[in-house]
């Protein structure tokens, strides 16, 4: 593209016309050593576009193939780093062509913003010549990739001098704190010096330029609004806020800026779709109780109430940043920046009771996509047409969600499968999966069949609908006739029968080990894809209450036995525990697509010790058509440094006096106090190396509150944070089939 030209001294009217006007890139390129502003002037008319060569036309990309931004790996690529470096080009040219745009438009400006104007421009030519003497070493032009019109869509229609530095000094400059550091970062990994050095440069030059911005802002901003409050306001609902930040936050930069704390966090923490539908969700955890009782939203007590509020900020960790949450408290800000800083994405909050006339009072105008619930049911389905939005979980009629979540659909899956492969000695034998029961000479026959099979005890009967430790009996049924059974329990069988809720019987296994595996279905018109998103180990208490969800080295602590099971299962064994799991999944999940169901969904599966002492393996015990705490504790875990071990803990009220607290803040700040969180950030992002989050706020829950504690193993957790006698897995705890408080 040739060299930098340079004039000793220039009118700014001019030098600011023949960047704006010229086609010449090296036109525009050309610098000045000093600036006169004595003639400022306004052209009779302006461009819609700036001048450019055919090849740098604005248009060109919606006609053009597009150019996705390079991944990290790529970039170990030096014609990929060119491809970078021509994205950033064509931003350094926008902004010089704005910045020309802004002198010829306000010619009255105050002279000292106008010549710190023009000093910038300086800069931004001094930038994308280097980028260009960079992407030439390496055969990438300048032109040779479709450019994009987006700064010049977003701000060449600025009204004033204020609008201008709020929408480039204070939004796409200040965003370029962000790309800058972070791909600095990157290529200083990767072993691109020289790249990362340009970068830093830039990234120091941008510091100033933004701090220019903010200096008149302050200036000409209301007296009685904050730096945040005025900037959201300047923006006008025209530009989104988020636009002033990258994925990555660089804080350090903008302090250097001048900004105050209050105007990071608040952008820190700031979410909002940048330009496609949102989805909307909440958190709605009765959907077993909705859909057993085939009633609209059951009314909970007023605990169960308190505990799905506690709850409700746990989906923050399984949505990105353009969703929205509606949540019925106003989360607390110091919360939320630790979340951020821990390298989470936040969706857009919503502050709003869940129902129709509350959300759409809360969203106003606003269009959505779909919902995005914990759990679809007819309800969330009703609901959603309100809004005039389509279904992006269930595609068949309503009336089919209520066997999707019965536990007799799960126990159909399950023989299906059994039935489907070759018999494998490290699974459970077929007919001790248990059976769906509808009168007494069944369970009578249910029994001998037990018996036969050498199981004599303890049994659990569970309604289809049964979750959070209602709807069941556990260890009061024994391998006596119907008769010589407890007359309650009897009581309880032929209620279920009577109502229509046929209970399964299955046996109380002595478990080793609960685990959950979690999916996501994704249907396309041509195809089906169930992705295997990640395993979980479920710990429970002795009374089979649900205590949190272990993630990362899943099977610390475990003894040889167990892990050769794991890993080799047993004779004539095809395949490692976590294949067959994988396997039950794909096969639910195909299952569960043709009952119309798509997004997450997970498993419950535990490995128990037979009578013979050998071990086995119970594929699934339960389908969960839905978000699952599992589902969380994964994502979560996916912020955590490798090698290590997270536990996810549920505390409930109860626990607080056990634990020597009067309240889930004072626990929480013992804990912090005790487990100091520690994060590592790298170009990668920011992984949690140790210590205790806090996932619900502590100061607002009032029934359960969660954190994720991170260490090199559970044992370290457990005596760390004097939870261990809490958290053993004791013989009795080992008879109960799943968590008793699933919320």
């Amino acid at each position: 593209m040739g060299g930098l030209g340079e004039f000793y001294c220039m009118e700014l009217s001019e030098f600011a016309h023949r960047i704006l006007f010229s086609c010449d890139v090296n036109e525009k390129l050309a610098a000045a050593v000093e600036f006169t502003d004595v003639q400022p002037f306004h052209p009779a008319s302006l461009p819609t576009e700036p001048g450019r060569p055919t090849s740098l036309a604005l248009g060109r990309w919606k006609s053009s193939k597009r150019v996705s931004f390079p991944t990290r790996a790529e970039l170990l690529d030096p014609v990929k780093v060119g491809v970078l470096l021509h994205f950033f080009a064509n931003h350094e040219l926008l902004a010089l062509e704005l910045m020309a745009l802004t002198l010829l438009k306000f010619p009255s400006a105050p002279a000292a913003f106008r010549m710190g104007v023009a000093k910038t421009m300086l800069d931004e030519q001094r930038h994308l010549a280097s980028y260009l003497a960079q992407m030439k070493s390496v055969g990438v032009e300048l032109g040779d990739i479709p450019v994009n019109d987006f700064f010049w869509t977003q701000c060449s229609a600025m009204k004033s001098p204020l609008d201008y530095v709020a929408r480039m000094s204070l939004t796409f400059e200040q965003a370029n704190l962000d790309f800058a550091s972070y791909f600095r970062d990157v290529l200083v990994e990767l072993g691109d010096v020289s790249t990362a050095a340009l970068l830093q440069t830039v990234l120091d030059d941008e510091i100033g330029h933004v701090k220019h911005g903010l200096v008149w802002f302050r200036r000409w901003k209301p007296e009685s609004k904050s730096d945040w409050q005025a900037f959201c306001e300047a923006l006008g609902g025209e530009i989104n806020p988020a636009r002033a930040k990258g994925s990555v936050f660089d804080s350090e930069s903008r302090l250097r800026v001048g900004f105050d704390q209050d105007f990071i966090d608040s952008l820190k923490i700031f979410s909002q779709s940048k330009g496609g539908l949102p989805k909307l969700s909440f958190y709605n955890p009765e959907a077993e109780e909705e859909l057993r009782l085939v009633a609209a939203r059951p009314q909970l007590s007023s605990a169960l109430g308190l505990a799905r509020d506690d709850l409700a900020a746990v989906m923050i960790f399984v949505l990105n940043q353009d969703d929205i949450l509606a949540v019925p408290r106003r989360l607390p800000r110091d919360f939320l920046v630790k979340i951020r800083d821990c390298g989470f994405d936040i969706p857009e909050l919503l502050l709003s009771e869940i129902d129709e006339k509350s959300l759409k009072q809360g969203l106003g105008q606003r269009k959505i996509l779909g919902f995005n619930p914990w759990a679809v049911t007819p309800w969330t389905l009703a609901l959603e047409k309100t809004f005039d939005a389509s279904s992006l979980m269930f595609s068949a009629n309503p009336g089919e969600l209520r066997p999707l979540y019965s536990k007799v659909t799960a126990l159909d899956v399950l023989k299906e499968f059994l039935a489907a492969n070759k018999p494998d000695d490290c699974l459970v034998d077929s007919e001790l999966v248990g059976s769906v029961v509808a009168c007494t000479e069944e369970f009578e026959s249910l029994m001998q069949t037990f018996c036969s099979k050498g199981l004599r005890g303890k049994f659990i009967a569970k309604r289809p609908w049964s979750a959070a430790g209602r709807h069941r009996i556990i260890e009061s049924i024994s391998d006596l006739p119907w008769a010589e059974q407890p007359k309650i329990l009897r009581q309880w069988f032929e209620n279920s029968w009577r109502i229509g809720e046929l209970p399964i019987v299955q046996p109380l296994f002595k478990r080793r080990i609960d685990v959950s595996v979690q999916a996501r279905i994704a249907v396309k018109p041509e195809s089906l894809q169930v992705h295997i998103l990640g395993f979980t180990r479920v710990l429970n208490l002795p009374n089979g209450q649900y205590a949190g969800t272990c993630v990362g080295r899943i099977l610390g602590g475990q003894d040889n036995e167990l892990l050769r099971f794991w890993h080799k299962g047993s004779n004539g064994h095809s395949g490692s525990v976590e294949e067959i799991l994988e396997s039950v999944v794909r096969f639910a999940g195909e299952s569960l697509a043709k009952r119309g169901y798509t997004g997450s969904f997970g498993i419950d599966a535990f490995v128990f010790e037979r009578e013979n002492g050998t071990l086995g393996l119970f594929p699934m015990i339960e389908i969960n058509p839905r978000h699952t705490m599992g589902r969380v504790a994964l994502s979560i875990g996916k912020r955590m440094a490798p090698g290590r071990v997270g536990l996810w803990l549920h505390i409930p009220a109860g626990w607080l006096r056990r634990l020597c607290a009067s309240s889930f803040a004072e626990l929480r700040d013992r804990w912090t106090s005790l487990l100091p969180l520690r994060t590592q950030t790298k170009s990668g992002g920011t992984v949690v190396v140790s210590g205790v989050l806090e996932t619900s706020p502590a100061e607002q829950c009032q029934q359960v509150w969660t954190c994720f504690a991170v260490g090199t193993d559970l044992k370290e957790i457990g005596e760390v944070l004097s939870i261990s006698q809490l958290l053993s897995v004791s013989e009795e705890s080992k008879t109960n089939d799943m968590p008793a408080m699933r919320l």
